[in-house]
């Protein structure tokens, strides 16, 4: 019996030999099994997060344009529309040579109430101006000439033909760039 047992004991030690002689024969095939799988599996995923990335661009820069649109539609409507009002007006600018109204027109200048036109405006959006052809040093000029016409500080050191001529060119500008912006505007609309 005791041999019966011995027998038993070698016979499945055998067995697992057997077991793992044959694992051992298929190991390599089931390796390569398992690279196979985990290659397409990474080539899904690469797939995936690259469309995932694509995308994310895509909303970032539609963000960025999103952006742009309104700061232009801000800038046109909050600053440059009463610009355009307060530039096109009769509202005098207090000079050393007396009174000067903003639009030239000396016969009409009559009793312009700057209180009415929209300046506050203005001077709340002016960050709004962008930096090229000069804007932004134009439009530190121009509101210290509101400055002056409102009392905040003394009359503009500069001449009649100076601020005729600097009005009509800022307008000029001003214009310009409002149909810069608009084309701006109008290309990152179609985008």
């Amino acid at each position: 019996m005791v041999l019966n047992k011995k027998d038993e004991i070698l016979q499945s030690y055998v067995n697992c030999m057997s077991l793992l002689e044959s694992i051992d024969n298929y190991s390599t095939l089931i390796t390569a099994l398992a690279t196979v799988i985990l290659v397409i599996v990474t080539g899904w995923y690469t797939h995936l997060t690259h469309l995932a990335v694509d995308k994310t661009e895509k909303m970032i820069q539609q963000s960025r344009n999103e952006q742009k649109i309104e700061l232009i539609e801000k800038r046109l409507e909050k600053l440059y529309d009463p610009l355009i009002i307060v530039l096109s007006s009769r509202v005098p600018v207090y000079s050393i040579e007396g009174n000067i109204p903003i639009n030239g027109d000396e016969n009409n200048i009559g009793n312009a109430d700057i209180n009415k036109h929209p300046i506050d405006e203005i001077y709340r959006y002016q960050y709004l101006i962008p930096e090229r052809n000069n804007l932004k040093q134009s439009l530190d000029l121009f509101l210290k000439m509101m400055d002056a016409t409102k009392g905040r500080n003394k009359k503009v050191e500069i001449g009649k033909e100076e601020i005729v001529s600097f009005c009509k060119n800022f307008r000029e500008d001003i214009t310009q760039d409002i149909e810069k912006s608009r084309e701006e505007l109008y290309e990152l609309i179609q985008q």
